[in-house]
């Protein structure tokens, strides 16, 4: 009988906060009504509507609102871009802030399948939210799923394509497609708009290694090797410059074992990626290609050896 009685009271308890919610979502709907019909007429109106549309949990509505704002009135407000951030990276179910959470533990620990799965199960629940989608291309590209990250980044781009780390994707996916043009124009608005970082990323010198390669550039060798000596344990970069450059076979099979050294040293290697993944919060774990470059040194050096 105690027990009935409780559930009896929480049941009634919860009751009248619960319709005053239900009252509430039924009172924005008709205000969201109310403010398309005059959308574009009223700065402050457009804003509350934005609001309206994200307490409806109307993401991509809201965003592309958003977008329309600020070609009507080209005005930069902080209350604009608060809300392009809420609209952005506010999860609306509990259920999908753990599938993320979830899914980044299995990326640091290595378990692309896995990851993909509780991502794409979020992002059917939350579909645009930017911090699902980034990590969802993410892993795409580091499972050589190159359709579904270019899927991705297409739906997203109209969003957030000007942030770096989109631009970053972008970048990889036009170099798994073989588009070095336009790999090439996203890398030059990377180089304009960061350009005291971009010496220190490796997975941009080694996107522009690759981008030059795939359209046949003359590069700016003393340049490049400056960069690239300064960090010798970028493996996969200085391999990409053997191939670009080939050097005397003698000293091409110094430089490859040292590379190979660094490739087979798990401790070394983590030692890199602990830094990249500090500074850029492991959005860029898995874009280097480790296992090919570890299969590439092996190819190299066994062609030095057979002619010798």
């Amino acid at each position: 009988m105690r027990s009935f009685t409780a559930l009896f009271l929480t049941f009634f308890g919860l009751a009248q906060p619960f319709c005053r919610a239900q009252d509430t979502v039924l009172d924005w709907s008709k205000k969201v009504i109310e403010l398309q019909e005059v959308q574009g007429q009223n700065f402050e109106q457009d804003l509350l509507l934005v609001k309206g549309l994200l307490y409806l949990q109307r993401r991509s509505e809201a965003l592309e609102l958003i977008q329309k704002i600020n070609r009507i009135h080209q005005r930069k407000e902080p209350r604009l871009s608060e809300l392009l951030e809420t609209a952005s990276n506010q999860y609306f179910q509990q259920e999908t802030m753990e599938l993320f959470a979830e899914a980044s533990i299995l990326i640091r620990d290595d378990n692309w399948p896995e990851a993909k799965d509780r991502l794409d199960t979020a992002l059917k629940k939350e579909p645009l939210h930017r911090e699902l989608m980034t990590t969802a291309i993410q892993v795409a590209l580091a499972t050589g799923n190159v359709d579904r990250a270019a899927d991705l980044e297409k739906a997203g781009a109209p969003f957030y394509g000007d942030s770096m780390v989109w631009k970053t994707y972008r970048v990889w996916i036009q170099i798994q497609q073989k588009n070095g043009k336009e790999a090439m124009k996203v890398l030059a608005l990377l180089w304009n708009s960061t350009r005291a970082q971009f010496s220190r990323n490796e997975v941009w010198i080694l996107a522009f290694l690759k981008t030059m390669e795939l359209n046949k550039y003359q590069l700016d060798w003393d340049a490049v090797v400056k960069i690239i000596r300064r960090h010798p344990e970028w493996a996969c970069s200085r391999l990409a410059k053997i191939r670009l450059k080939p050097l005397p076979s003698v000293k091409q099979r110094k430089e490859l074992l040292e590379i190979k050294a660094v490739l087979e040293d798990p401790k070394k290697f983590q030692s890199v990626l602990m830094v990249q993944e500090k500074e850029f919060r492991s959005q860029y774990k898995g874009l280097i290609p480790l296992e090919s470059c570890r299969k590439e040194v092996d190819d190299l050096l066994s062609k030095i050896s057979e002619t010798k």
